[in-house]
């Protein structure tokens, strides 16, 4: 079977092109949870530097010690209110109700830790020189270190949290699928069989039924096995009795476009980020423009008030907030490419009937992180347009 088309030298060259994409998502990532747990820190060092002195740096670290205190029981409730409404899965019911619920219960869970330990670090700070330190000062401290202290532990828990393995499935759900079993796995076997004859790369696969009814379409997750990939198609049993009952072709598709995902090596870096920014958008977003707006004010009246030195960590959290929702859109542009590589190369195995027949009727996600049908319909257009036909491998 020859190799030479053109449409696979194209498909090729954008594999490493997607991997990077992704692997420089999760180190920016990574790059920003570290920069908010290193943030108190620096804070101390900072303060004690410009009017630490006669002592009074004990004073400080104190403060700074208190406050951190304080972010860990914030970001302890935090995480409670997350698992008790369901808010860090993907698929939840009710979902404005939830986010609502979530906000007042941050808010409470903000004041109680307040009223209980910023009394302590305030006393602790009352030594400070008032040449240099107004209880306003000590307030604007206190507060600062513990969201963004917070906000890091937050992070680093939802990054750690979703991790491929345990996204959204569990194991006990999980039947594995004997090879050759079912008519998915004849579907695979081909799909499996077209790439090797594409010289693309060998793929360690293995098929789980998933026993539940809540989800449609199937994932494609990743796990190390003896210091090698091993990709696990999860195929829920409603894919089976309305789409690979009454839409083969489609179905086929669908595949060809998960199993193009593998080749991409995007697995496991798009399913945790996809969550964790989604959660971000629904829960800290609201909470982030809330602190933005506060710290423009903020810094405005110190301005007025000539109070320079409090300007300073006002700019510093609405810079930690732009570069957040500059970092969503990153994320979104990304997985839109990432989307796009997948649907050509599902078009090329299959047909552009199916893989668009499949996108109308069947991708209904609506996170904003996600290309919509229209954008992943045009795009493919454009890209065959360009790309030409090639006759697909099985011809």
């Amino acid at each position: 079977m020859p190799t030479n088309y053109y449409w696979v030298s194209w498909y090729k060259e954008q594999l490493p092109r997607a991997a990077k994409a992704s692997q420089q998502l999760l180190t920016n990532l990574r790059g920003m949870i570290i920069i908010l747990l290193v943030m108190p820190a620096f804070v101390a060092g900072l303060l004690v530097f410009l009017i630490g002195s006669d002592g009074q740096a004990t004073e400080i670290l104190l403060l700074v010690m208190v406050a951190c205190i304080s972010a860990i029981v914030y970001a302890v409730g935090d995480v409670f209110a997350l698992r008790l409404l369901r808010l860090d899965r993907l698929n939840v019911g009710w979902l404005p109700l939830r986010v609502g619920l979530f906000q007042v219960l941050s808010f409470v869970n903000d004041g109680v830790v307040n009223i209980a330990l910023y009394p302590i670090g305030v006393r602790l700070s009352y030594s400070f020189d008032s040449a240099h330190s107004t209880q306003d000062f000590e307030t604007l401290v206190f507060l600062g270190i513990q969201v963004i202290f917070s906000r890091g532990l937050l992070f680093a828990y939802l990054q750690r949290r979703y991790r491929a393995e345990v996204l959204s499935f569990d194991m006990p759900q999980l039947l594995q699928i004997p090879p050759g079993n079912s008519v998915v796995c004849g579907m695979v076997d081909d799909i499996l069989r077209r790439c090797r004859e594409l010289s693309l790369p060998e793929l360690r696969l293995s098929l789980w039924l998933l026993r539940s009814d809540r989800t449609l379409l199937p994932s494609l997750f990743a796990a190390s096995q003896d210091e090698k990939t091993e990709y696990r198609m999860v195929i829920p049993r409603p894919f089976l009795s309305l789409v690979v009952a009454d839409h083969p072709d489609c179905a086929f598709a669908i595949l060809a476009h998960e199993m193009s995902h593998a080749f991409q090596n995007d697995v496991e870096l798009w399913s945790r980020n996809d969550l964790f920014y989604s959660v971000f958008a629904r829960t800290l977003g609201p909470q982030f423009a809330a602190i933005a707006a506060v710290s423009i004010v903020s810094a405005f009246l110190a301005v007025a008030a000539g109070r320079i030195e409090s300007v300073g960590p006002a700019l510093l959290v609405l810079s930690l907030t732009i570069n957040l929702l500059r970092t969503q859109r990153t994320v979104r542009n990304a997985r839109k490419t990432s989307e796009h590589i997948a649907d050509v190369f599902a078009s090329y195995l299959t047909s552009v009937e199916s893989i668009s027949q499949s996108i109308k009727e069947y991708a209904t996600d609506k996170s904003r992180l996600h290309p919509s049908p229209a954008e992943r319909i045009d795009y493919l257009t454009q890209m065959r347009t360009q790309l030409g036909y090639d006759p697909k491998p099985n011809e």
